[in-house]
Order: structure tokens, then sequence, then C-alpha cells
């Protein structure tokens, strides 16, 4: 395994830290395998303070074999050792566009954009990915999957994997589409434990709703199988609830080793290692979220849907709601949007802090414009990066700013534009 490429690590010192746990296992049996293993490690690419630490840690220090090992694996020709994937890697937000079949990847943090031209295999050609999506989710892992529409059949969705270092989506699975025609609300494609979930809300027959304006919603979900290929049958969540008016039940987001699915009247928790629902306790001015929930590591943040810019963060850990200093714009460059209208906002975690993303537009649709935000959580205030997006028709899949750490030597080689200029 160490001996890979695809290793996604950003430092070589964790290769080296493996091995050592590895061995202090079993120390006695496992210690005389050292010789063998440790040139798999690529020692050209540590820091002289790196290896002065090794060489200082008792497993070489007491063993004259070792170190000598070592040494002559510095010593040797390594000109021809790769860096790791994981070395290479950025996390970026990535946008989308039909009419120019590209995407654009970014970090407006440090001025970064990448746009590429998108290779899709012979079954799933760009146009048909990006308008045919139903759901996509990056997993802890940095695996991007979609569930896609079949051309064919418009009941089955093909489950898509992202590969990073060839840039082409790859088929993996088939599923019939929960709930069909009853199917009601967003779909949605989460990631716990290493394990895909497929969500999505369909009515319940006519005659057991409670009222003509409180229907009967069923949450169905499914666990996805990779050593089958398979989709297994979960614990479906019974609902009784008012189709808010963008036609939206509720969002689904995964948060440590649990799915929250949250609606404008309560929150139900999943536990997936006992597939089992429980209802959460929600506060009296419980608020009317939008279609999008973000999640950190042990935080969910929901934006609002009748205010915009105003958001609520639940801590899954003490199980307690907080509200977030609402969006102002900030007054240094309100002016660059003063004729301009709001087309779309959307909110995503970069690097561990909260982002707002707005798309603008004026009244013949033909002027746009973009603005990045970053949320300062401590100061409790809004700054705008001046992010410098490169023109073009980006939207984000389903209103989510999807992040994954991408893989740059791939995005630069299909690159159609690339820049590199700091935020101002």
């Amino acid at each position: 395994i160490i001996s890979h490429d695809g290793l996604d690590i950003k430092e070589e010192t964790t290769v080296w830290e493996a091995v050592v746990r590895w061995v202090e296992h079993s120390r006695e049996e496992r210690q005389c395998n050292l010789p063998s293993i440790l040139p798999h490690i690529r020692f050209n690419l540590l820091t002289s303070d790196d290896m002065a630490a090794i060489l200082e840690n008792p497993l070489v220090k007491e063993n004259a074999g070792t170190s000598e090992v070592i040494r002559n694996v510095v010593q040797s020709d390594t000109s021809n050792l790769k860096t790791r994937f994981g070395m290479d890697t950025e996390e970026m937000v990535w946008l989308f566009s039909l009419s120019t079949k590209e995407m654009l990847f970014m970090n407006p943090r440090v001025g970064k954009y990448i746009s590429c031209s998108y290779a899709g295999n012979l079954d799933f050609t760009v146009n048909h990915i990006f308008s045919e999506v139903v759901a996509m989710t990056v997993t802890s892992k940095n695996n991007i999957y979609a569930l896609v529409r079949e051309s064919q059949r418009r009941d089955l969705l093909s489950l898509l994997t992202y590969n990073h270092l060839r840039n082409v989506w790859e088929h993996q699975s088939t599923v019939s589409m929960l709930g069909g025609e009853d199917s009601v609300g967003y779909q949605h494609l989460v990631e716990v434990d290493g394990h895909l979930y497929y969500l999505a809300c369909c009515y319940v027959p006519e005659e057991d709703s409670v009222t003509l304006t409180q229907k009967m919603v069923r949450l169905c979900i499914r666990k996805f199988d990779h050593h089958t290929d398979q989709w297994q049958e979960c614990s479906k969540l019974q609902l009784s609830l008012q189709v808010n008016r963008r036609g939206i039940v509720g969002v689904a987001v995964s948060c440590g080793s649990y799915i929250y699915f949250i609606t404008d009247e309560e929150m139900h928790r999943y536990h997936s290692r006992v597939d089992q629902w429980c209802k959460m306790t929600t506060p009296n001015n419980f608020p009317s979220i939008g279609s999008s929930a973000v999640a950190t590591e042990k935080e969910i943040y929901f934006e609002s849907i009748e205010n915009l810019g105003e958001m609520y963060v639940y801590d899954t850990t003490s199980e307690s709601w907080h509200d977030l200093p609402a969006f102002q714009q900030p007054e240094e460059t309100s002016h660059l949007y003063d004729n301009l209208s709001v087309n779309g906002s959307m909110y995503f975690v970069l690097e561990g802090q909260l982002h707002l993303f707005f798309s603008y537009e004026d009244e013949n649709y033909d002027t746009q414009a973009w603005q990045v935000c970053a949320l300062d959580r401590a100061a409790g205030v809004w700054t705008d990066l001046k992010a410098t997006i490169p023109e073009g028709d980006w939207y984000m899949s389903f209103e989510v700013c999807h992040v994954a750490h991408m893989y740059l030597p791939c995005l630069k080689a299909n690159s159609t534009d690339e820049q590199n200029a700091a935020s101002p």
C-alpha cells in the first residue's frame, strides 16, 4: 500500500508514522520486516528536520541495520519517485457550465480558478450528466459521486463516480428512483462511515393523508454496498407535514456518524449502525429552513427560507441551536451590486470556514456577477473576498456548492483557463 502513488496524504511523514505504528503493534515479530518496507518510503520528499527526527527514533537508533538501510535509500537515486496524490491536491469549490461543457474549480481564498474541459464516457456525455443529475456528494475520503437519470429509462438512476486521476465520470451502479412519480422535493445522496445512502421523499396514498393540505410523506432510504454494487432497503421514516411553497419537504445532511433530516417543523436523526430513526428535540421558534445545509465535523449550518443571509447552526455534540450573524453586504463593495438582483445563493464550507456564494443578474438577464463572502465566527463579521471569477454561465448543482480536494496536475492538463492571482 505505501508504495502507491495514489495515497491521499499531504506529507510523507504520514507514511513513516503508519509504518512505526504497524511495527510497534508487534515489535518482536515485525521489526525484521523494516529493511524490505523502508525503501517504499519516499525519503526524498522529507525535510532535513523530518529526516533527523526519524534517525533519532528508537526503531532506527537502536538498530544499526535499519539506520543503514535508511541512509542507503536516501543516498540512492530517487529522482524518479513521484509525489503522492494528496500532495498535489487542493480543496476547491466546483461549478458547472452547460454551454461550454466546462467545470470551474476555485479557491477564492487564495485567488485560484481553474476551468477545464470535462470528459464523460460514451454513455454519459457532458450535457447529460449536468442536465440530468439529481444528487451529488463528496465523501470523507474525497470520492465524488453523482446520481444521474438514465436517458432510456427515466425511472432508473446511474451512480457515477469521478476519477480524479483521469478527469472522467465512471459508471458504478444502477438504482430505481425512489418514489417514482410520487416523489416530492429533492433527492439526496450522503455518506456516513464510508457508506453511501440515497434518500427521497414520496407521498403515501391519498386516503392515508391527514388533510388535503397536510400530506403524509414517507422518507425512503437505501444503502449502497460497495462489495456487491447493490442497494439495500433501510428503515423508512413516516412524516406528516405540509410541503412548503418551493416544493421542498426537507433537507438531508450527514454529520459525524448520523444522517439528519430537517423539515420546517421537525428534525430526525438516522443511526446507520442500527438502522433506526429517532426524532430530535427542536426549539419553539424552529426556523423555516431552505433547500440545503452544509456540515463540518460537529456542526450543521442551515439557511433561512424567509430571510436571505439568515443562518442557523446546530451543534450535534450539545444538541443545541444557535443563530449566526445575518449576512450584511460589506459597505466597501455594496456599490458593485446596486443595479443587480440576486439570482441564486448558496453556502459552503471551505478550509473549515463558512462561505456564502451569490450570483447576480440585471433586469435584462445579460449582465452577470458573482460574489463570495466568508464569515469570521469570532468577530461575527462577513468579509467580501473580492473573488475574480472567470466569465461564464456557471451554476451550482441543485443549489449546493460542492467542495473537494481536487488533483491539480490533471486539472491543469485539461485546463482551458487558469488564474492564480491572489484576491485583492
